[in-house]
């Protein structure tokens, strides 16, 4: 799992972005997103776009109140209006993996953003276009309502120092670098 927001103690009541074999047993690898409200009880959003191993992808998801938006490199993929919402504001949130139990992510991120405000394309397209020279700043873009920032440049700590994670199995990259230049000799923009 890339991320997982729910109920660390049930299998129910969550939401949580991965990256699936679609349909399985075709080789072909998206992003899927999903919601649970109950033990049984799916919705899913998949990436139209199909993912290329060895390839650093921008994903952003959005709420806006009635649908769910998926972003890939800065612009929409895919988009779904759900039966149901999640209110997952009182449990925790995992980096990397599903409940902290299994599906620990095998690959590299790079930032990672929560935002109490719904982004517009604008916005997604902005964060798309990060530089490193911006990404240890909390409101980015200004004024879109970001309330915890993971650069996972040296800690797991949140840029608001509210939200501090505390790290398993995780190898951080040089302060200022994306995790895909691993031993920070070259500059790169967030991506």
């Amino acid at each position: 799992a890339i991320y997982y927001l729910g109920n660390a103690g049930a299998n129910e009541y969550y939401e949580n972005l991965y990256v699936q074999d679609f349909p399985q047993g075709s080789g072909t690898y998206k992003f899927r997103y999903n919601e649970r409200y109950d033990t049984v009880s799916n919705e899913f959003l998949n990436s139209i776009t199909n993912l290329t191993a060895g390839v650093w992808y921008h994903v952003a998801l959005v709420f806006d109140g009635s649908s769910r938006k998926l972003y890939i490199n800065g612009s929409l993929d895919n988009s779904a209006t759900f039966t149901n919402t999640v209110n997952n504001t009182s449990y925790p949130l995992y980096i990397g993996s599903f409940r902290n139990i299994c599906c620990y992510w095998d690959g590299n991120l790079d930032q990672f953003r929560l935002y109490n405000t719904a982004l517009n394309a604008t916005q997604i397209s902005d964060l798309y276009g990060e530089t490193s020279g911006n990404n240890n700043t909390l409101n980015f873009p200004a004024g879109a309502g970001c309330v915890a920032a993971y650069t996972l440049n040296e800690t797991a700590n949140d840029l608001s120092g509210n939200y501090n994670g505390t790290p398993s199995d995780i190898t951080y990259v040089k302060s200022g670098y994306t995790g895909k230049n691993t031993d920070g000799t070259i500059e790169s923009q967030v991506s």
